[in-house]
Order: structure tokens, then C-alpha cells, then sequence
């Protein structure tokens, strides 16, 4: 067996704001993958404007999520 210990997120867009959205997100990720919020880390950033993303065609999330296997 496994169990999630912590998952940090960086949404990366230009638009929408993430902050106003951020305790929501912590919260449903908090119900769908059952964790504590407080182990849940959401961050933010944008392009500067470059890219598909800076011309606002898209949104990209990055997360790295700490597993602990039982042995």
C-alpha cells in the first residue's frame, strides 16, 4: 500500500488570478486525493507574457507529490 504524504502544485497562466481560487483548490484537492489541506502547496506564476501561455491559449500545472510506500 501507498499513501500521499504531501503534493505541491505551480499553476502557471497569466489569467485567471490563482490567489482569490487558491484555498478552493487546496480544499477539493484535499477531498479527491485525501490529505490534509495543510499538506497541500499551491503556488503561482506566469510567462511574463511569452509564449502560448503569455498570450493567455492555455494554462499548465507542474506537481511533485511526496509517496509513502509500506513496506
Amino acid at each position: 500500500n501507498s499513501k500521499i504524504i504531501h503534493t505541491d502544485v505551480t499553476i502557471i497562466c497569466e489569467k485567471p488570478k490563482i490567489d482569490p481560487h487558491r484555498n478552493k483548490i487546496r480544499n477539493n484537492l484535499s477531498k479527491i486525493i485525501n490529505i490534509h489541506k495543510n499538506n497541500i502547496s499551491i503556488k503561482a506564476t506566469t510567462t511574463e507574457g511569452l509564449g502560448y501561455l503569455g498570450r493567455e491559449e492555455g494554462i499548465m500545472v507542474k506537481c511533485l507529490t511526496t509517496i509513502l510506500k509500506e513496506y
